[in-house]
């Protein structure tokens, strides 16, 4: 994907907002960060490879956009408030999160490793949900609302031949983003 200087329509005004992307180094990550940063956000980026996240920060920055990179491996959730706030006192709060890093392990059903199982589930659902929790108190603090939005995919309710982790993660993610809703509506 290549970034576009098309206008944005003004209902997706971002201007003076702080998006955090997950996954934003490739792929669309890096077409939402970028879409972001056209509409006028300023932008966190994480994502494993920091070399690619230098790639998307120097594309933003060319759009007159502020963006920061933070190399992280969401799996380490312990490391996720201090992620955060990093971002936070950096930018200057996070005002969207779009939580789109994922993986995904193609497997016959019969030939699912524990392995591979848990580090679906590690990046797709438990990485997502402490992201969102970290980054939910945050914006609960900051008292100005936020949004907070979960990229997950059509096998969250349709069934795929070889992907029963990927599946259960993605509806996994679904129902925990009704949750959140409701949980944090009021903010």
């Amino acid at each position: 994907m290549t970034a576009s200087n098309e206008s944005i329509s003004p209902c997706f005004d971002f201007g003076g907002k702080i998006s955090l992307v997950t996954g934003a180094g490739r792929g669309i990550g890096r077409a939402i960060a970028l879409a972001l940063a056209r509409a006028g956000s300023d932008a966190a980026l994480v994502a494993r490879s920091k070399d690619e996240l230098d790639a998307v920060a120097a594309e933003i920055r060319n759009l007159g956009r502020r963006a920061a990179v933070f190399p992280a491996d969401l799996t380490q959730t312990q490391q996720l408030p201090a992620l955060t706030e990093n971002i936070a006192a950096t930018l200057g709060g996070i005002d969207i999160l779009v939580n789109n890093a994922g993986i995904n392990i193609p497997q016959d059903s019969v030939d699912v490793t524990e392995e591979a199982w848990d580090a679906i589930m590690n990046i797709n659902l438990k990485g997502a949900f402490f992201v969102a929790q970290a980054v939910g108190k945050l914006m609960i603090t900051q008292g100005r609302g936020g949004r907070i939005i979960n990229i997950t995919s059509q096998t969250g309710s349709v069934a795929l031949a070889k992907r029963a982790a990927y599946c259960a993660s993605k509806a996994g993610l679904n129902l925990v983003t009704k949750v959140l809703a409701m949980d944090w509506a009021s903010h």
